[in-house]
Order: structure tokens, then sequence, then C-alpha cells
């Protein structure tokens, strides 16, 4: 009941739902491992989707944006630079 009042509270605050969910996969990790030693009889961290966060989607460069940089960068990157985005390389 703990958790969940914690979690609820903070999903109310000012704090992003990235730090929210991070702070909770840690939370969470910590009372497995107390169920494991035995400490506590269950983990009372079972909030559902609580520790998901959902990246926003992020702008796919175009295919001029994509020349431009080809066109600006030193030769032995431009290789990544043309692959990167037909290969759905993640972004660094």
């Amino acid at each position: 009941m703990v958790v969940r009042e914690w979690h609820t509270a903070a999903l109310r605050g000012a704090d992003g739902r990235l730090s929210i969910a991070q702070s909770y996969r840690f939370l969470r990790a910590v009372l497995n491992a107390t169920v494991r030693e035995c400490a506590v009889p269950r983990n009372p961290g079972q909030i559902q989707g609580a520790s998901s966060d959902l990246a926003k989607e992020r702008p796919v460069a175009a295919p001029a944006e994509v020349a431009a940089l080809v066109d600006a960068i030193t030769p032995p990157y431009c290789a990544a630079v043309l692959l990167a985005p037909w290969c759905g390389a993640p972004p660094r």
C-alpha cells in the first residue's frame, strides 16, 4: 500500500514519468531481493505498468538532411551517416 501511495503521489508531482518509472524499477528490484532473502513474504511493488516508460517519438531526418550531413562530415564517418537512417540505428 505504501508503494502504491508513493507512486500515485509521484505521478501527481513535478518529476518526469521516466524518472518515476526508473525509481519504481529500482525499488521493485530491491524488494524482489528482500523476497528472495525471505525478509518479506511478498513484494509490495506490484503496480501494473509502473515500470514502463514510453519514449516520445523522435523525428526522422529527411533524405535532404542526411545528404547535407554527409557533405558536412569528415570522410571516415560518411558511411555510418548514410547507413544509420536506413538500418534503424538508435540515436546516441
